[in-house]
């Protein structure tokens, strides 16, 4: 493919860079996303989310992604 399609999801509310929160979602949540940082420093607190997956992992993971960020 020539492109994708990704959120550019801004985490400025969490304490933990994204580096910490992608391995804790990951380690917590089973939510696999990408650390902003490994885009730069303008990344730090972003996490990037690829689009490419079916609707309902799409929903299921937004969702165990929100749940996190509220607790």
């Amino acid at each position: 493919p020539h492109g994708a399609f990704y959120l550019w999801v801004d985490t400025s509310t969490d304490e933990r860079d994204s580096r910490q929160l992608a391995h804790d979602l990951l380690r917590d949540r089973q939510v696999a996303v990408a650390p902003g940082l490994a885009f730069g420093p303008s990344g730090r607190y972003r996490l990037r989310i690829s689009l490419a997956s079916a609707d309902g992992d799409l929903l299921e993971g937004c969702r165990r992604l929100t749940e996190y960020l509220q607790r």
